[in-house]
């Protein structure tokens, strides 16, 4: 059986294009051809052809293709179980990704904050979202004897997390607005939205577990790229001193003084 290029693509369901391609990165390419030189496919070519769509089923990409079909010393149970492990891998990436576009697509339904509103924190959330985990593993391995955990069981209760993000939503409205309208960091109004958002589960025991994780400074210093959210400049600044107003006076609450 020998065809010219043409007549494979056409028995095998493909483009003169594909084919050629494969030819030129070495994944697929004839060794014989006819007397006018065009390169002819032969029963060995079908078969690294099926080869290459079974790798393509099970989501190799051309390159990881190349070295299993021409230098890999893996046996076919090794190929299939480093694949399997990929794929998993991928696949848990997968349910993240949607689970994190769910928890963003939530925050649209909720009343008495604008779609403009969130428009503008979406990428901030998104961000967000994408780091958590991580903070999260982060903080545990580094203080394993911290009560951190049990402050992150919310993970797997979604009306909790939902509740979690929709107060984080009002919170970065109602400080823009403050910001907007001029009213001080340190005023009751705005120091009420900061205790608010600490006052909602599990972010009530935010306080105590940080006074408990002793060098919690130099943690962060450590892992800012983790917890380095940009927001707005004039925002973040904003927030950032009415933060530190409320904790210094948590803190004062706590001493008697």
């Amino acid at each position: 059986m020998e065809m010219t290029i043409s007549m494979f693509a056409k028995k095998v369901g493909t483009t003169v294009r594909t084919l050629r391609y494969y030819d030129q990165i070495g994944l697929l390419t004839p060794e014989r051809q006819n007397e006018n030189g065009h390169k002819l496919y032969t029963r060995k070519e079908w078969e690294r052809y099926q080869q290459i769509q079974v790798f393509k089923h099970l989501g190799f990409s051309l390159a990881d293709m190349k070295e299993r079909l021409t230098t890999s010393t893996w046996s076919a149970r090794e190929m299939l179980v480093a694949q399997k492990n990929m794929l998993e891998q991928k696949k848990r990436e997968l349910e993240e990704v949607l689970a994190t576009i769910r928890r963003a697509e939530a925050l649209y339904d909720l009343e008495g904050i604008e779609e403009e509103d969130l428009d503008d924190l979406l990428f901030v959330l998104l961000d967000a979202f994408r780091l958590e985990k991580r903070q999260k593993d982060a903080l545990i391995a580094h203080f394993p004897e911290s009560p951190l955990s049990e402050l992150f069981d919310y993970d797997e209760d979604p009306d909790v997390q939902l509740e979690i993000d929709k107060q984080g939503a009002y919170f970065y409205k109602r400080m823009k607005n403050a910001l907007h309208n001029g009213v001080d960091p340190g005023a009751e109004e705005v120091q009420s939205y900061v205790k608010e958002l600490f006052s909602s589960f599990p972010m009530k025991s935010v306080p105590n577990v940080v006074d408990e994780l002793g060098d919690i400074e130099a943690f962060f210093v450590e892992h800012e790229r983790l917890f380095f959210i940009l927001f707005p400049e004039r925002l973040q600044k904003y927030m950032d001193e009415a933060m530190e107003v409320y904790f210094r006076n948590e803190s004062g609450e706590e001493d008697g003084t």
